[in-house]
C-alpha cells in the first residue's frame, strides 16, 4: 500500500519552523530511513547482524529537516500532480 503524500501546509510548517510539522514528517519517512541507515556486520562467531546505525539514522534525519528548512523553495507552490500532465508534454 503506498503512503499518502505529505500535505503542503506541513512542509510549510516545516518552512515556519514548526518541531510538530518536523516530527509528522520524520515519522512519515521513518521506514524509508531506517532502511537507507540499516547495516550489516558479523559478531564475534561470525554470524551476520543486521541492525539500523543510530549515527546514520540521525544524520538521514537531519540532513532531511536541513534541506526542508534551508533549500524547499515555499513560494514555489505545490508541484504538479503527475496526473495533470497533458500528454505529449515534457
Amino acid at each position: 500500500m503506498r503512503k499518502k503524500r505529505i500535505d503542503y501546509d506541513t512542509i510549510l510548517a516545516c518552512k515556519r519552523g514548526d518541531s510538530d510539522a518536523f516530527k509528522r514528517v520524520l515519522e512519515h519517512y521513518d521506514k524509508m530511513i531506517n532502511q537507507a541507515a540499516t547495516r550489516t556486520t558479523r559478531d564475534e562467531s561470525g554470524k551476520e547482524v543486521t541492525f539500523v546505525d543510530p549515527e546514520m539514522k540521525q544524520n538521514i534525519q537531519q540532513t532531511l529537516m536541513l534541506q526542508i528548512y534551508l533549500k524547499y523553495d515555499h513560494l514555489a507552490g505545490p508541484p504538479e500532480n503527475d496526473n495533470s500532465k497533458k500528454k505529449g508534454s515534457c
